[in-house]
């Protein structure tokens, strides 16, 4: 037999509501930015001390439960309710509080800390706009693993607006080099520029710096809207110019991605490759480093990315660098292509109208024989 609506057994359906909202609100962050905590203390930010902080903060969470389930005991059903429904509203305000705090850490955090000193030696243009310096400039970088060197480059200059191609067989140091480029790891000895500033003394360069290097820079518990929107509070982007940006990309989405309701985590690789190219760019970056960008993507987004590409450098003069194992698409955009081998730069070749790949196909023939 079915009870009939009392306004009690009202108040049980609300107060029980309001404890779910509490229970997701509140653990949602403790669940999922905890298991993404280790790769942003080691890729992207210096946070130390944040794992107790995440630690403890799931403990705190237990606390509230154990305080409803006494309350009902002792005090009955209205005081369980008005505490279900304060935890519901401190719930909330504590996610939203959330992610602002995720932000402030994306825009205040610090990098690890390295020596630099930059000479740099090479000057193509890209763009319709003048070269007039190095972007980026390295000399004597080296990074060791294990006692092994996986990076060595004496000297290394990119001009602004360039747009570089970095290619080699696997474990030729191309990630390596950007993750250093971009402070991401420590250097065992020489240094970085952007711009004429020592990357590890200086966080103004991350002003105008895009970057996606691989799946650990995406935020998995957002959706595309609260991702682009994040990062337009990171980067100070009003709304209306957001949306204008992202208007930009509509093609490379193919409504996929935006209006569908679904966290980051669910997407497909070749969607959230697009999510991360499209946050790097949505900044108007002057600086934009993507590490296989054409990977997971399926060919007409391979050339419209490879377009993209090529019209951020030629109209913005941003200073684009690329590594990637196509060797057609690179040859095709890059105004510049650098070989790397067992982390040591084995060629350097300028590339107008596609000259390099004639000699690249060689050099890859000769290795795979």
């Amino acid at each position: 037999m079915v009870k009939p609506l009392t306004l009690g057994s009202l108040f049980d359906g609300i107060g029980g509501f309001c404890l779910a909202v509490f229970i997701n609100l509140f653990n949602l962050p403790t669940a999922l930015f905890s298991s993404r905590l280790e790769i942003f203390q080691t890729s992207m930010f210096s946070m130390q001390g944040a794992n107790l902080k995440i630690n403890l903060y799931a403990i705190a969470f237990l606390f509230p439960l154990a305080g409803v389930c006494a309350i009902y005991h002792f005090f009955g059903e209205t005081a369980w309710f008005i505490t279900c429904v304060a935890l519901a509203v401190i719930s909330i305000a504590i996610h939203k509080w959330f992610i602002a705090k995720i932000a402030a850490i994306f825009e205040k955090n610090k990098y690890k800390r390295m020596e630099l000193k930059v000479q740099g030696n090479h000057k193509v243009q890209c763009s319709k706009f003048k070269v007039q310096s190095k972007m980026i400039k390295i000399q004597n970088l080296k990074k060791i693993y294990n006692g092994n060197t996986v990076l060595d480059i004496d000297n290394l200059g990119v001009a602004k607006g360039e747009l570089i191609g970095l290619v080699g067989n696997n474990g030729a140091g191309k990630t390596t080099l950007l993750r250093l480029i971009l402070d991401l790891i420590q250097a065992d000895d020489g240094f970085v520029e952007s711009n004429g500033q020592k990357v590890n003394e200086s966080e103004t360069w991350k002003e105008y710096t895009g970057s996606y290097i691989d799946g650990r820079f995406l935020i998995d518990f957002l959706t595309p809207e609260e991702y682009f929107d994040f990062i337009a509070d990171v980067y100070n982007i009003d709304d209306e110019t957001l949306q204008e940006r992202l208007a930009q990309f509509e093609g490379f989405m193919h409504d996929e991605i935006m209006g569908t309701k679904k966290y980051l985590r669910d997407f497909s690789q070749g969607n959230r490759q697009k999510i991360g190219i499209i946050g790097a760019m949505i900044i108007n970056p002057k600086v934009l480093l993507l590490d296989e960008p054409f990977n997971y993507l399926d060919p007409s987004s391979q050339m419209t990315i490879a377009h993209m590409i090529q019209r951020i450098c030629k109209e913005q003069g941003t200073t684009v660098i690329i590594s990637s194992h196509n060797l057609n698409f690179v040859a095709d955009i890059s105004t510049r292509i650098l070989l790397l081998e067992k982390g040591k730069l084995v060629k350097d070749l300028p590339n107008a109208d596609g000259a390099a790949i004639a000699e690249l196909n060689e050099y890859f023939g000769i290795q795979a024989e």
